[in-house]
């Protein structure tokens, strides 16, 4: 029993300890005489560097140039803040013109999915395009509530090449 006491109030100690020396580990250093920080040692260390972290810039797309024999586009990835669609659209004179093809996206990063295309709409460049899901869950309305989404007032698209599989 007076083991089982010992033990408890060393491992209670040994605690106390390791949490006494983080707390002085944590301690900001204190500046010397001539304003530069000194960790308490002979050999003062310059102070580490702020680093700013961000998973994402922003919203995007990339989609390579690629054949489309079996009528669906393969997304390389794509990231969104929102919940949405990825829309395909053939093109007319540099511009998304008609939409061909849609599949749903995730919020958050989306990798190698597949969009069904219309093919026989489809031109040499092909656009695709963030839309948001905002109307009925899952139900690709547009035109109308599911409009392209805006980042920084602008829509998220990009333009890929058709390789090979137009009729």
């Amino acid at each position: 029993m007076k083991i089982a006491k010992w033990s408890r109030m060393l491992f209670i100690l040994s605690l106390l300890i390791m949490i006494a020396l983080m707390m002085v580990a944590c301690q900001p250093a204190t500046p010397t005489a001539d304003g530069s920080p000194s960790t308490g040692g002979d050999n003062p260390q310059a102070p580490a560097p702020i680093v700013t972290v961000t998973e994402v810039a922003g919203p995007y797309i990339k989609i390579s140039d690629q054949a489309i024999p079996n009528k669906r586009v393969i997304l390389d990835e794509s990231w969104s803040d929102v919940a949405g669609w990825l829309v395909i659209y053939n093109d007319k004179d540099g511009k998304a013109n008609e939409v061909i093809g849609y599949g749903t996206l995730a919020k958050g990063r989306n990798m190698n999915s597949q969009i069904k295309v219309d093919i026989t709409k489809a031109t040499e460049t092909l656009h695709a395009i963030i839309h948001v899901d905002v109307g009925k869950v899952s139900v690709f309305e547009y035109p109308g509530v599911d409009e392209p989404y805006l980042f920084n007032g602008s829509p998220i698209e990009t333009t890929f090449k058709v390789t090979g599989g137009l009729p």
